[in-house]
């Protein structure tokens, strides 16, 4: 009977053991299983972050350096501008020189004036109206030139050779400077048809301006001739001239 006891004692305390054994493996094992699964947790938190981190870092750098390089392109942008817009403008200006002596050299328009004419024998002027072509807006040199074609017998007409050489506007005044040459055809005139030659050009200049002080002056000086003269700022008298239509 006692070895039957100390038998099942031994027995007992054999499957305890077993049992126990069992219990520390398998708390080994669970502890293992939970560091695996701590360091798997690292690893995938570092998987995790660390290219969040080093992104973030990439990107900021990138974005100073994309910071700078906006800064320069900033500052050479504003510094060019100028540079093209003054080539630009110097182009622009050579092109409407350009433009401008084209246009002066080519322009021509006509335009409808009246043109005084004196006529010796009756001692009467006389108006015709007419159309004149205008060179480089020179008004003043049509309405010259259009007094050099003869109204017919027994008017007068100014020589071909007869030049403006400047007209200036100013007000209810024109001042036309002609070229000496209008004295030597003044020079064969009688005093009636040289004070008549005069009032033709005066009418005419005033009438197509609507001014009404006229001065006539010869290569830059006062009119003087052996006739006349007109001193400084003195006008042809133009008032109560009788005219009539051609």
């Amino acid at each position: 009977m006692k070895k039957l006891v100390i038998t099942l004692l031994i027995m007992g305390i054999a499957i305890s053991m077993v049992s126990c054994g069992e219990k520390e493996v398998g708390k080994e094992t669970n502890d293992n299983n939970i560091v695996v699964d701590i360091e798997k947790d690292k690893e995938n938190s570092n998987d995790e972050k660390s290219p969040i981190t080093i992104q973030d870092a990439n990107e900021s750098k990138e974005e100073n350096k994309q910071e700078e390089k906006n800064e320069v392109l900033n500052e050479q942008a504003s510094e060019e501008p100028n540079n093209v817009n003054d080539e630009s403008v110097k182009e622009e200006q050579e092109s409407n020189q350009s433009i401008g002596e084209n246009q002066s050299e080519s322009e021509e328009v006509t335009r409808s004036c009246r043109l005084f004419f004196y006529n010796g024998v009756e001692d009467v002027i006389y108006y015709k109206d007419t159309v004149v072509e205008v060179i480089d807006q020179a008004l003043t040199k049509a309405l010259t030139n259009g007094l050099k074609d003869s109204a017919g017998a027994n008017f007068l007409a100014l020589p071909s050779n007869v030049e403006v050489l400047s007209a200036k506007l100013d007000g209810d005044s024109i001042t036309v400077n002609l070229s000496s040459s209008y004295y030597d055809f003044s020079s064969s005139l009688g005093s009636a048809a040289e004070i008549g030659m005069l009032n033709s050009l005066a009418l005419t200049y005033s009438y197509n301006y609507n001014v009404n002080n006229i001065r006539i002056l010869v290569n830059g000086e006062n009119y003087e001739s052996g006739h006349l003269f007109y001193g400084d700022n003195e006008h042809i008298n133009i008032e109560n001239i009788e005219t009539k239509a051609l």
